[in-house]
């Protein structure tokens, strides 16, 4: 990603975020859970890039990076649910087609 965001990912893992949320490049984009550089499905953040909610969609480069759990090029909108110690958050394309779906739940990462 971004180059200078990369700073503030050793604050989220310190804080243990659970999902971090970006837009601008016109794509959908969840990551696998990451920590310290590695996929790490108990204690890492999720990173999701929803930018499809208009303007033009943007091409993926040609090789699919190793930290991408789910990728889409299409117009897009998201809705997030939190309730208690869970947080669902689920993708639609513009006809209303669920196209990803995450779960989290509070319960499932050790306290450090």
């Amino acid at each position: 990603g971004d180059p200078k965001v990369q700073d503030l990912i050793p604050l989220f893992d310190k804080h243990q975020v659970d999902v971090v949320f970006f837009g601008h490049i016109h794509t959908y984009e969840r990551s696998w859970p990451l920590r310290c550089g590695e996929i790490d499905p108990e204690e890492g953040t999720v990173y999701l890039q929803t930018g499809g909610a208009g303007g033009y969609l943007e091409d993926f480069s040609p090789t699919r990076n190793w930290f991408s759990a789910t990728l889409r090029r299409t117009h897009h909108y998201c809705t997030v649910t939190l309730l208690r110690d869970r947080l669902e958050l689920r993708a639609y394309d513009i006809e209303g087609r669920l196209f990803d779906r995450y779960e989290r739940r509070k319960d499932e990462r050790p306290s450090r």
